[in-house]
């Protein structure tokens, strides 16, 4: 499994604990709402039917007897009464002609059990629906879900550990196979090369030796190469920092390349601009895509524009361009496509990306709009070179 489908599995799990997170928060504050709002409507009730009664009471009292109506609105204006007396009460009841239940019976004659036991009852429904949601919540809803969640995050990443170390196995030998490819084919030709040289020196069939020289370097060419790719993917390749001025840099190129005949031009838009790289290798990544673009057109204009942060090199030619959906491919390895693909292993290219990466730059390619040739843009900041390449 690699590592974007664990990353995406993990993104959906994520998501979908979120949105039950958000489901659970919504019950939650319903169930806090509802709870508050009938609480405060008990509340309410209780204390307006209280009030009620009062007023009904200091009422009727006062057309009783006015004066022992104003003495009980004087007292509970002034809360001239003391809680204390509420013990009194029975015996008061029980002067005035009733029984000792009389307290009780004039309680339940007065209908206010009704609004006790009317809101016991709701609060209790409510409290049981939401004891029923906290249960539901701890079994089969987002805790529980969550607990799981952390059992399965801790499988995902055993198993992309395992999955790097298998790659990391499969990679180291890859390269050593690679090696060893290069190294098996390296021993005969060199022995090849050196008969070759001896038949040179008799003088005889030199045309055709001059072709076997020519295969030879070839190959010889594409073993370097191959091995460098290898040697820059293990993380082998050490970058030195040098100032490097770009107009000299792509000029030499152009001077270094097989003769042909491709015309091919240079501008720098400033003469003196320099970049921070590793002259070596970034002298190849250029070579490697000026040779290329040069080999079947006649005219390649390579530009240089330069920013205060990066530099930017464009590589036009009037070749026939490559297909436009081989285009996202045309740096991958053993890719041979577009105006110089015959004759090609397809590795040039790609080690050329692997160099231009290994400085933090970008390099791209589209074809012109007028349906004629290529532009290969290659972008590589001033000032920031990673040290050991990290591919």
């Amino acid at each position: 499994m690699s590592d974007t489908v664990l990353i995406e599995e993990e993104k959906d799990i994520e998501h979908i604990a979120a949105i039950k997170v958000a489901v659970i928060r919504k019950k939650m504050m319903a169930a806090f709402c509802v709870m508050a709002g009938i609480a405060i409507l008990i509340i309410a009730v209780t204390t307006g039917f209280y009030e009620l009664k009062f007023r009904a009471l200091a009422a009727d009292l006062y057309n009783i007897d006015e004066k022992s109506g104003e003495y009980l609105i004087d007292m509970m204006f002034y809360n001239r009464y003391s809680l204390s007396d509420v013990s009194k009460y029975k015996n008061v009841v029980k002067e005035c002609g009733y029984t000792e239940n009389g307290a009780s019976y004039m309680y339940y004659r007065s209908g206010q059990w009704i609004i006790a036991v009317a809101g016991i009852i709701i609060i209790t429904v409510v409290m049981a629906a939401c004891i029923r949601m906290i249960v539901k919540i701890g079994h089969n809803d987002i805790y529980s879900y969550v607990i799981n969640l952390d059992t399965e995050n801790q499988q995902l990443k055993k198993k992309q550990k395992a999955d790097e170390r298998f790659l990391v196995e499969r990679n180291e030998k890859l390269q050593n196979f690679t090696e060893n490819i290069a190294h098996q084919i390296k021993t005969p030709l060199t022995a090849l090369s050196l008969a070759l040289d001896r038949l040179e020196e008799s003088g005889e069939n030199r045309e055709l030796l001059e072709r076997c020289f020519e295969q030879i370097e070839r190959i010889r060419s594409f073993i370097s190469k191959l091995m460098t790719i290898s040697r820059m993917e293990a993380g082998k390749i050490i970058m030195t920092e040098q100032d490097i001025n770009v107009n000299s840099m792509l000029c030499d190129v152009v001077n270094q390349l097989p003769k042909n005949d491709c015309n091919i031009t240079v501008e720098c838009d400033d003469k003196d601009y320099c970049i921070n790289a590793d002259e070596e290798w970034i002298r190849e990544a250029f070579i490697n895509i000026i040779q290329n673009s040069s080999e079947l057109c006649d005219k390649v204009e390579v530009k240089a524009a330069c920013r205060d942060d990066k530099c930017i090199v464009n590589i036009k030619d009037n070749g026939s361009g490559f297909e436009e959906d081989r285009i996202p491919y045309v740096f991958d390895r053993f890719e041979t496509t577009g105006s110089a693909a015959a004759g090609h292993a397809g590795i040039g290219l790609n080690l050329s990306r692997l160099i231009i990466e290994a400085h933090h730059g970008t390099v791209d390619v589209r074809n012109n709009e007028d349906g004629k040739g290529a532009v290969i843009r290659v972008q590589i900041p001033r000032y920031f070179l990673k040290r050991k390449a990290e591919l």
